[in-house]
């Protein structure tokens, strides 16, 4: 049975370059890993992998789900064969896909890989299926906006909260007093905007922060091994 890692949070904060992260941590484990992205505005496939014929997952979602075709519909990252990534593409149709229908492939996913991680902007019931659940706000009016919105289940479910896309002299204090505290924060750089455009997310570790490094490897140990909960 897979262990899952639901990764959600405000818009544009950087949920996507440490999904990424974690997955390459994963690999330290020992751990094949897919990253499913649900994000049915913003298709992310061509950010993950850059151009690809692969099945996208509206096409997916609009027809029979089995392990066959979800297997298929996983795109291998060239120069990390245990990390796949099944995410969106233009074409896709926004309503294929439902909390339904991505719960069903979580479900085949869980005899395929040892780790499934959610980039999730869908339902925040998703949330229900993480074995651990990191929440990622900018430390702006658009995070505040999104905890206030989510603020009880985001409590409820306790998650790992960070600052996303931190740049220097960020109002971190004053965000974490607001929220009730947060948990770390992944420092911004502007090479990120480069490896957005490159469709390279899997460089992250050269132009990130080491705390991206740090943190994956902390949650990474938590959510495998149950250290540090």
């Amino acid at each position: 049975m897979a262990k899952h890692i639901v990764v959600f949070g405000s818009p544009g904060s950087g949920k996507s370059v440490f999904c990424a992260a974690l997955a390459k941590t994963a690999l330290n484990h020992k751990k094949r890993t897919v990253i499913l992205s649900d994000d049915p505005v913003i298709p992310m496939l061509p950010f993950y992998c850059g151009a690809s014929d692969t099945l996208g997952l509206g096409a997916l979602c609009a027809g029979k789900l089995s392990p066959e075709t979800v297997a298929q519909a996983v795109k291998i990252i060239k120069d990390y064969p245990d990390i796949g990534v099944i995410g969106t593409r233009p074409e896709d149709r926004s309503t294929d896909i439902t909390k339904e229908r991505l719960l069903r492939i979580a479900d085949l996913l869980d005899n395929l890989v040892d780790l499934v991680i959610w980039d999730s902007s869908m339902s925040m019931e998703i949330m229900d299926r993480g074995d651990l659940r990191v929440c990622i706000l900018t430390a702006d009016i658009k995070g505040l906006l999104y905890f206030e919105q989510f603020r009880q289940r985001i409590r409820q479910k306790s998650c790992v909260i960070l600052e996303g896309l931190a740049k220097p002299y960020t109002a971190y204090e004053e965000m974490s007093m607001r929220i009730g505290g947060l948990d770390g924060r992944l420092n911004y750089g502007r090479e990120a905007e480069r490896i957005y455009l490159e469709g390279d997310i899997f460089s992250v570790d050269d132009v990130c922060h080491a705390e991206y490094a740090d943190l994956a490897e902390q949650l990474m140990r938590q959510v495998l091994y149950g250290e540090g909960e």
